[in-house]
């Protein structure tokens, strides 16, 4: 999945649940930049920010994200080292 599918997918998710950045900021426990960074496509979340992120939408990440066999292998290795 590239950024700006990403950045897409989650705030329209975000605005489904009726959250502002602000409230999805306070609710993931993550800054309103790096919201707001990741919903312009300026960044992707790995590890642990795509944790909070799928927790705070009630989501999974396989909802959240469009895997292929490239992307599966670094997602999972990303997801795999935040839980250490």
């Amino acid at each position: 999945m590239n950024n700006q599918n990403l950045a897409i997918k989650i705030k329209d998710l975000r605005n489904r649940k009726g959250f502002s950045q602000e409230q999805l900021s306070e609710a993931s426990k993550l800054s309103i930049r790096t919201i707001q960074r990741i919903e312009k496509g300026a960044s992707i979340p790995r590890g642990d920010t795509l944790i909070k992120l799928t927790r705070a939408l009630g989501v999974t990440p396989d909802d959240l994200l469009e895997w292929t066999d490239i992307e599966d292998k670094g997602y999972l290795i990303l997801l795999n080292l935040s839980a250490i």
